[in-house]
């Protein structure tokens, strides 16, 4: 059989969308020749287009690329996919804001702490952070160079050592006969639990959310009820901040967070449990954003997810500013109080706290700086503002030798 015998309007026009694959016509005619079943010639192909009245088939050719124009399109590509995602961002960061400026609008007036101190002492008012505390979370000191470990029984020491640290540093103020402390607002921060927003937790958790929450109370109220009495409290205010750890669904909600928070659950039955207490008041509200009239000084209590941070040059500061400065645009606040990143840092009108559970995976992937477990204390001064930061290590001695 000739070769041209190959040739019909079928075949031609197989060959022409081969030859549209292919930037070289050797290659092309590999590819039509396997197609075929025969082997076809440069010369059988040109006369085959001619006959059938179709261009030549160099001209059926992909155009070579070219290597300046492809990388081109590709930077192009690129700053497009950029610019898409500034967008979905700029688009969740309006959202979360416009929650939160609906939250704000919901709220009644705030607790306030007001000076009453007549004989001319100076009254302050202990402000007290209480986050990021992870209680049934389990830390394998293999994991991080033996600098920590924690379980249930070391997460029990350290919350008793927290209250009676509250109730130390109190007294210690008290010593001198030129103070009044007559207050305290002790905020309930929020990831006080692990909960299961890992698949990893359902199996290294010592407890489950709901067995982590009834583990928890009895504590909770336990500690408020000492400090109130061994301190004779003429006041205590509580606001509490649902964190992110502690809730129901596979993602965070916004508007209906507090809805899906085991925290939010915990802190309103805690509340119940201490109604008959006329000096205890909680601040529970819808919303992820809490606030504290202390004398002339307005706290803002927040848990901090919303601060986005992913390692830098300054640390947790330049991601921290900017949203304290978003903050005020709704509702302006002498003093910002965050917790989340397990990092105890003092940046004037704004305090992040540090952690129970101390230096764990979660520190390391942030790459965090090694630190202690700790939680953060501060005063208000009636006429002064904030004073006073103070840590509350809440480890033994052993873990503090480990640190220096």
């Amino acid at each position: 059989m000739a070769e041209g015998s190959i040739w019909t309007t079928a075949t031609v026009e197989r060959a022409r969308k081969i030859l549209r694959k292919h930037e070289s016509l050797a290659t092309a005619l590999r590819e039509i020749s396997t197609a075929l079943g025969r082997a076809v010639s440069s010369d059988s192909l040109y006369s085959a287009f001619k006959r059938f009245g179709h261009p030549s088939p160099q001209s059926h050719l992909l155009a070579p690329s070219d290597p300046i124009k492809e990388q081109t399109k590709r930077d192009e590509d690129a700053r497009k996919n950029r610019q898409i995602q500034n967008l979905v961002q700029e688009v969740k960061q309006l959202r979360a804001r416009l929650a939160f400026v609906e939250s704000i609008k919901e709220q009644a007036d705030p607790p306030r702490i007001i000076p009453r101190e007549k004989t001319g002492l100076r009254e302050m008012t202990a402000v007290v952070l209480a986050s990021d505390w992870h209680i049934e979370e389990t830390i394998d000191p293999a994991s991080v160079s033996y600098r920590n470990s924690y379980n249930l029984d070391i997460s029990s020491e350290r919350v008793d050592r927290f209250f009676q640290a509250i109730s130390w540093n109190v007294e210690h103020q008290r010593a001198s006969d030129r103070i009044s402390i007559r207050d305290m607002v002790l905020w309930l921060g929020g990831d006080l639990i692990t909960g299961y927003i890992h698949e990893e937790l359902v199996e290294s958790n010592s407890l489950s959310p709901t067995e982590a929450i009834l583990w928890l109370l009895p504590r909770l109220e336990g500690g408020i009820r000492s400090v109130v009495d061994r301190l004779d409290l003429e006041q205590l205010v509580i606001p509490c901040s649902y964190g992110n750890h502690g809730r129901t669904t596979q993602k965070t909600r916004i508007s209906t967070g507090y809805a899906n928070s085991y925290e939010w659950l915990m802190y309103n039955v805690l509340a119940d449990r201490l109604r008959d207490d006329k000096r205890v008041r909680f601040e529970i509200t819808p919303s992820a954003h809490q606030y504290v009239k202390v004398y002339d000084q307005l706290i803002h209590f927040h848990h901090g997810d919303d601060v986005k941070y992913v390692g830098g040059i300054g640390g947790i500061s330049v991601p921290l500013l900017k949203a304290v400065a978003a903050w005020d645009l709704v509702n302006r606040a002498d003093i910002h109080c965050m917790g989340h990143w397990h990092m105890l840092r003092d940046f004037g009108r704004a305090v992040v706290n540090g952690s129970l559970i101390g230096y764990g995976p979660f520190s390391q992937k942030i790459r965090a700086e090694f630190e202690v477990p700790q939680q953060a204390m501060f005063y208000v001064d009636s006429k002064r503002g904030k004073t006073m930061l103070t840590h509350l290590w809440v480890g033994d001695s052993d873990e503090s030798k480990r640190a220096a």
